[in-house]
Order: C-alpha cells, then structure tokens, then sequence
C-alpha cells in the first residue's frame, strides 16, 4: 500500500511540470468527473439531441429492466424467488437562449411490476422529477480561472459512484482554471417521486471537492519511460446531517485517484469518516481504502485482467462509545466502467452490492472486447468482515451474519454490454456462496439476473 501510494505520488510530481490548458467542455476527460454528463451512461439524463427551435432541444430514453432474484434468504428449506419489470420513460429537455446559460428539466415515467405477486400488490406509478436545474457559465473571473453556477435538482456523480450517485437539491460554484476543478456545494435529499409523497425528511449535505487532471504526460522512473494517458488526482470534505437516523451527523474526508498509465488503469479511494452515530451518543470513527489495477493486453480481444481490494474498518462492540465501523455516504451505487467495457456494473458484487462496512473485499477478473460496441467481464469476490459482526450495512441479502465467524462468502459475476449507435443491452448475473459467518440453516446458494434495455432517441 506504502509503495502504491509513493509510485502515485512520484507521477503526479512527474507529469505537473508542463501541463497543457485545455478548455473546458462536456466531452473528453471532462467527461471523467464533470457532473451532470448526459449520456455517458445508463443512469444519466437523456442527451437531448433533437432540436426543437433554435433555443430548444430535446431527448428521451425507453428503459426496460427485467430482474430474477433467487434464495436471498439463503434458506435452503424455502425455495423464495421474484421476479421484477420495471419500464421507464425518461425525457430531458434543454433551454439554451444565449450563450453561458441554460435550462435544463428530466423527467422519469416508472411502475414496477411484481410478476410473481397479484396486480394489487404492485408498485404505484412514479412520475420522477429527476432534475431541473439553471446553469450559469462563466459568470465570474478569478485568478485566471473562470466561476459557473447551478442552482436547482441536479445529479451528482463521481467516476466510480463512490461517493456519490444521486439527485439533490441545491445550489453548487465550480471554479475551473486550465485543468484544475474546485466544487462548493450545499444540498438538500429530498423526494422526487411527484405523485407519491415521502415521510422521510431530507438529508442536508456540504461539500468541497477539488480535482487536477492530467493528460498525454510522460515521465521518467527508475530510468524508464512511462506515458500518463490520463490521470485524476482529487480530494473532497463532505458533511451529512440525516434527521431520518435519529440525528446522525457525519463529515466524510477522502482523496482519490484514477488513471491510466500505459496499459495500467488503475484506482485508489482512501477515505476516513468521523461524527456523531444513529440513536446513541457514540462516536464515530472510520477508515477505508479500495486500490486496485486492471491491465489491457496486448492479445485478441484486448483480454483485460483485474485485481481489487477493498477494506472498510469494523468493529465488534459498536456500543461501546466509539463506533468504528467505517460507513459510505448513503448516496453511492459503487458502479463503474471496467477495462473498457461499453457499460458500468457494480463492482463489488452484482448481487451482494455491499456498502463497503466492515469488510474486506478482493476482487479479480477477466474481461474482454470481442468486437466494438461488445464486451464481457467475469469477476470473482471474496468477502470477509474485519471485525464478526451480526449484520451487515446495506447489502440484498435476507439473512444476517451469525457474528461468530468472519467469513462472508464469495461470488462470481458475469456481466455482458451491448452498445450500438441508440441502442444498449446490459445482462448481468451473479451466484453467492455464503461462508462460515451464516449459520447451517442459512448456506443455500443465491442468484441473481437482470436484463436491462435501453432505447435512446
């Protein structure tokens, strides 16, 4: 880990002598963090790409997704299985009448179908306002940078959902100045669904969030040569206030990095949470990290192959008045793009999906890209707790931990996109094998399918 982060350090100082300025834009490694790209993957907004006047355009998105969830009660005395459809119709549309300014509205048509259940216990229609929002470009110039403004509903993502995949409320600077980003930000949870109201209350966040981006660099290590093709280094500070948890009040600080040098794609999170636990007056103290590579090769296919690990910290006595069981924002998928592939998956596991909290995960696999517009990934994971623990944060399992044995279980994942010009087509399954932690009663074998298409226009 020591040495990860000394050879990151030592090409970050390597490739800042001469940076390139490049300008700002919502295409090429823009693309990498800018939030609100349209487009650049299944869970952003339609790219509003046809033209209604000169000043309006438009866009939309038909979403079939087609879900099989089997024995997450991990009973092997009860055969429990569902079966979901959920088709969604998405619309944006985009206000533009003048330069540095513009308008943008996405809305969302959904009802999920329980197909294993009576029509009377499906879910209601949701008419989703999933952002709407005002951007102010350039409104200001500072220190040679220039300051932008949104202010509404709007997405917020990170390259690898980690920290964040969500729609909030708010209003949010950025400050760009050649390829340095720096983002302030004050938002609000609240719920989108407008036909169907929520007793949730909303969730206030402040965020911070500064990045540097590098391209096309080469530098010199041990004597060799090395070519930066693209590289992320950025740090954030984040409070969250969640009224729904009995007060809990969390500031999250973390650095991370993503890029590819040579063939190496690589990534590093480090993270560290503090604050004021759920319904007791513990503290909270947690560290987490997740490193890990994946090389493209040289032979047929661009046969990739993949190693991770994650580490969340635990602890065995939460109650005790320190909680160090570390815990993610609440606000993550923990879904990204993997050695090229043409669609993001969640990456710790497409059954389990795990919030990375008291645990232990590694991660490897092979990928590959048959033809353009085609690829395939098959992962295995390993998962432990850090400290046994009689449950787990925010996984699909039914079933809790017996708190006496570490050992999770373990799953393979197989993940296959199909992306044409307005069409896309994900299939992802995953088997878990259940470990020493469940008890006898609970080591049957879960599965997990979905199917999920997309018609752009």
């Amino acid at each position: 880990m020591i040495r990860y982060v000394a050879l990151v350090m030592a090409l970050v100082v390597a490739s800042s002598g001469d940076v390139a300025a490049q300008s700002t834009s919502d295409t090429g490694s823009q693309e990498l963090q800018r939030i609100n790209v349209r487009g650049s993957d299944r869970d952003a907004a339609p790219s509003p790409d046809i033209r209604l006047t000169d000043a309006l355009t438009f866009g939309g998105r038909f979403d079939v997704k087609y879900e099989l969830e089997g024995n997450y009660n991990l009973d092997e005395g009860t055969d429990e299985q569902e079966m979901v459809l959920l088709p969604e119709l998405t619309f944006s549309l985009s206000y533009e009448p003048f330069d540095d300014f513009e308008l943008f509205a996405n809305l969302a048509l959904a009802r999920e179908y329980a197909l294993d259940e009576p029509e009377s216990e499906n879910r209601p229609l949701r008419l989703q306002l999933e952002e709407f929002y005002v951007q102010f470009d350039d409104v200001l110039e500072l220190a040679g940078g220039d300051v932008s403004i949104q202010a509404g509903r709007q997405r917020f993502d990170d390259p690898r959902e980690w920290l964040f995949d969500e729609r909030l409320d708010g209003v949010r600077a950025f400050y760009e100045r050649d390829d340095f980003t720096l983002e302030l930000a004050a938002t609000r949870q609240n719920n989108r669904d407008l036909r169907n109201s929520s007793s949730r209350r909303p969730i206030d966040s402040y965020l911070i969030y500064g990045y540097q981006e590098f391209e096309d660099e080469e530098f010199e290590l041990l004597g060799n040569d090395y070519e930066i093709k693209e590289l992320l280094v950025g740090g954030y500070a984040m409070t969250r206030r969640d009224p729904n948890t009995n007060g809990e009040d969390l500031t999250f600080l973390g650095v991370q990095l993503y890029g590819e040098v040579e063939r190496l794609q690589h990534w590093l999170e480090l993270s560290y949470v503090s604050g004021r636990g759920s319904g007791q007056q513990n503290r909270v103290r947690g560290y987490a990290f997740d490193v890990g590579g994946t090389y493209v090769s040289e032979l047929p296919w661009g046969l990739a192959f993949t190693l991770g690990y994650a580490f969340g910290s635990g602890d065995a006595d939460p109650q005790n008045g320190t909680d160090n069981n570390f815990r993610q924002t609440g606000m993550q998928d923990n879904q990204a793009y993997l050695a090229d592939g043409v669609v993001p998956f969640r990456f710790y596991g497409t059954l389990l999906e795990p919030e990375l909290s008291n645990l232990k995960i590694r991660t490897a696999g092979l990928s590959i890209n048959p033809h353009d517009g085609i690829s395939v990934h098959l992962l295995y994971h390993d998962y432990q707790q850090h400290k046994a623990l009689d449950r787990l944060r925010d996984t699909n399992l039914d079933q809790d931990p017996n708190g006496e044995n570490r050992d999770i279980g373990k799953e393979i994942d197989l993940v296959l996109g199909l992306e044409l010009s307005r069409v896309a087509v994900e299939v992802e399954t995953g088997y878990f094998m259940p470990g020493a932690a469940f008890d006898d009663s609970a080591n049957d074998n879960a599965f997990f399918v979905e199917i999920d298409f997309q018609l752009r226009f």
